[in-house]
């Protein structure tokens, strides 16, 4: 029987040994296929807190409920790693379902990691859906999580993206500084 308090110790554990066993990682990994979110969201957050672990979790979320993957694009959301965001991006593109969609926008449009050039990476290989997608993240990012990235350019990549996502006057303006 799963329960909290085994949780609650693995969070004790991680706290005086960075990594989990093998055996442990199996077991939280089955975990986030639980029907109980509260223990999918305290599985996967024992295995982001696992050092060198966190690539499982990753790698899972594709393959979970609808539900479960919602709850864990918003933990995975405040990772300060690259993969993570990978991820995201991925998982935004390959997802028939709109409100998960409409979540990972809100995540990636709010994310601290400067996740602006993996943004530039997703564009060279979308469809319109997709470049619909990052377009309404991009729209909803902070000016200075995307300003100083596109004024780095001589030329803007994917110049028509950032002039439909963010208006003709933003873009020249950025060539006119």
């Amino acid at each position: 029987m799963i329960t909290l308090d085994y949780l609650d110790q693995l969070e004790a554990y991680l706290l005086i040994f960075p990594s989990l066993t093998d055996e442990m990682v199996t077991e939280l990994s089955g975990m986030l296929r639980h029907h109980d979110i509260k223990l999918v969201v305290r599985a996967a957050e024992c295995l982001i807190s696992s050092k060198g672990h966190s690539g499982i979790l990753i790698d899972l979320i594709p393959t979970l409920t609808l539900t479960s993957q919602k709850a864990l694009c918003v933990l995975v959301a405040s990772s300060d790693k690259s993969p993570a965001f990978v991820m995201l991006l991925n998982l935004l593109k390959s997802t028939p379902h709109d409100e998960l969609a409409d979540l990972i926008v809100i995540c990636l449009s709010k994310a601290q990691y400067p996740i602006f050039p993996l943004i530039i990476d997703a564009l060279y290989d979308t469809t319109l859906r997709d470049r619909d997608r990052l377009a309404r993240a991009v729209q909803q990012m902070h000016p200075k999580n995307v300003l100083p990235y596109l004024a780095m350019f001589p030329v803007i990549p994917y110049e028509g993206f950032f002039r439909d996502a963010l208006g003709d006057d933003v873009i020249d303006g950025i060539y006119h500084k």
